[in-house]
Order: structure tokens, then sequence, then C-alpha cells
């Protein structure tokens, strides 16, 4: 088959000196197989063509076998998720970066890329606009932030002889920096 097909190693132009190959079928074929290869057959000749394919009757073993129900079934589905597949890898270059993610992990349903999408995309927006949001927040004041850690607990000495550790009490948590006294400006304009 992979005569037929080709070998990646070969398609660098020059695989007629590698490859061995077989007597030269007469001219008229070869041109007439090689515009079937380039450009197809139109419909009048698909149409000819089945007509004048007529199974021997002493050769029926030729003729494709026939398929349980089950097994057409479930061929016609799987060719319908790879035909789905496709359609969705020719979109997604398509769309923005920001939603190839999204759409990859959508299941299909009535549509494509799912019955939510527009739903979906929304929510992206969304967050997308809040993240954004909180990365432009100036930074707070040493005033305004909070100290939240706690000191570590340290051993202060060890005593070989009773093998024990001695520990500093933990040292008590900052408090935050009290509000400013209210000035008279604001005291005048409340009275």
């Amino acid at each position: 088959m992979i005569v037929f097909v080709g070998r990646f190693d070969d398609w660098k132009g020059n695989w007629n000196e590698k490859m061995k190959l077989g007597e030269n079928i007469p001219k008229e074929i070869s041109e007439r197989w090689g515009k079937i290869l380039l450009d197809g057959l139109v419909k009048e000749q698909k149409e000819a063509v089945k007509e004048n394919m007529v199974i021997p009757k002493n050769f029926l073993l030729v003729q494709a076998p026939k398929l349980n129900p089950e097994e057409v079934a479930q061929i016609s589905l799987d060719l319908h998720y790879e035909e789905t597949i496709n359609r969705r890898k020719l979109l997604l270059p398509l769309l923005d970066k920001s939603f190839w993610n999204m759409a990859h992990g959508v299941k299909k349903e009535a549509f494509l890329f799912g019955d939510k999408l527009g739903e979906t995309i929304k929510n992206s927006k969304d967050i997308e606009k809040s993240s954004q949001q909180i990365k432009n927040l100036p930074p707070r004041s040493k005033a305004e932030q909070i100290e939240t850690s706690r000191p570590l607990l340290r051993a202060a000495a060890f005593d070989a002889s009773e093998e024990e550790f001695e520990l500093d009490a933990p040292e008590p948590l900052q408090a935050a920096a009290a509000p400013a006294p209210p000035d008279k400006f604001h005291d005048q304009r409340r009275h």
C-alpha cells in the first residue's frame, strides 16, 4: 500500500531514482488516468461508469458484502462524528484565539459548538473584563494593608541536659493603622 500511496522520504522529487518501477502503460491510458487523478470525473462520466460496471455471473465474490443494520448504523454514526470533528477543525482557526479552548471542550448538540455558545462567549467576556479590572486596581498603601501573617515560633534556647526547647511567646499581631482624626474642615461641614 505504501508503494502506491507514497512514502514521506520519496516526496523529495527524486522518487523515480529510488523506487523500483514496472513497465510503462500505454500513453493514452496514462494521459486519461492522469486527467482523472488531477480533475476527477464529471457527473455524467460517473453515471456511465456505474451503468457499465456489472458483476460477472461466475464471480459474485467481487460484489461488496452486505452489512448488518447494526453495523451500518455504527459506521454511519462514526462517519457523522468524524465529519463533525472535521467541520469544527475547519472553523476553529477562524475564531478569535481567546475562544479556542472554550470551543474545544464543548460537545456537539443541535449546533456544531453546542446550544449555549452565545452564553458561554458572554460569560467568557465577563470573566475577561473582571480580570482586567482586578489587574488595573491601584496598589494599596502600607496603611491600608493589614498584616495577615503570624510570626514563626522560634527556639529561644536549648538546654542539652534537659533536652527540651524553650519557646518564646508568639508576638502579637500588628493592628492596622488607626484612621486619621477628622480634620476641622470636615467637622465644620457636618455641623
